[in-house]
This record gives structure tokens, sequence and C-alpha cells, in this order.
């Protein structure tokens, strides 16, 4: 069944198999573009004989083709590439600057993330803020030196 799916479009069913649904978020896991990551996934419904998304990941998870959907695999699914296997998929500096600086919007709305999501959202927001202060702290030192001269 999903013998004619291209590279690309099971790409994309595994990481909404693995409950990633943003097509940006797929997009910027697999270096493409939003609506590229639409026609993909519209291209393998339609292949699949479904109507969305969900129901072709599904689909192809049934067909043998992806992961089973769960929390904790969903979080190591979408962080795989940047932590657990940084030999495999290289991604350059602009790709991995934009992945450090994406947080979940803040608040207090209903959020789709389990607990592992969090803590990564949370260590990305701490890693920017030290940065930030240490950026700051070697301005205020440079300012102070040269005051000082």
């Amino acid at each position: 069944m999903t013998t004619g799916l291209s590279e690309r479009q099971i790409d994309c069913l595994r990481l909404v198999a693995a409950g990633v649904t943003s097509s940006k978020v797929i997009a910027g896991q697999l270096g493409l573009a939003p609506s590229s990551v639409d026609n993909y996934l519209s291209r393998a419904a339609r292949q699949l004989g479904v109507s969305g998304r969900e129901e072709a990941a599904k689909a192809f998870v049934d067909a043998g083709g992806g992961v089973q959907p769960n929390s904790v695999q969903a979080s190591v699914s979408r962080f795989a590439g940047l932590v657990l296997e940084p030999e495999v998929r290289r991604l350059s500096a602009v790709t991995a600057l934009r992945w450090l600086l994406t947080v979940p919007p803040i608040g207090g709305g209903e959020h789709r993330l389990n607990r592992v999501e969090i803590a990564f959202s949370i260590l990305k927001v701490a890693m920017v803020s030290l940065a930030v202060f240490a950026a700051l702290v070697l301005l205020g030192s440079g300012l102070v030196w040269l005051m000082g001269r």
C-alpha cells in the first residue's frame, strides 16, 4: 500500500504518526517549506485513499510503514535529529538557531505538549536567557573598561 509513496511523503507521514501535526514544525525538521509539507501530505492522503493527514498517518502505520504514536515516541521523534543522532542529520546553523528560538506560545492557553516537550521548551528558554545575560555582562564590562581608560 505504501510502495507508491515518495521518500518525502513517508518522512512527513512518520512525523504526523509520531504526533507532530504542525506543517511548520514538520517543515523545520525536514528542511522544507510548510507549503511543501502540505502538498506531500495531501498527495499521500490521496494515494492512500483517505481524506486527511491524520487518517493518512494512521493508514500508513496500519500498513506497517510507520511508528506507533505515543507521547514518549513523539518527543523522541521530534528531537532525535538535534539531540540523539547529530551525525545522521546534519543541520545548518540557521536551522539549529531557528529550532532553539522556537518556543510554544505563552499565555496560559491549552497546548498539545507532553512533559518531555515542555522540559525541552524550558531548557531552550533558559539557554537563550543565559546567552542574553552573558552578552549583557560582556557588553557592560567592556563599557566599564572603556570608561576607565
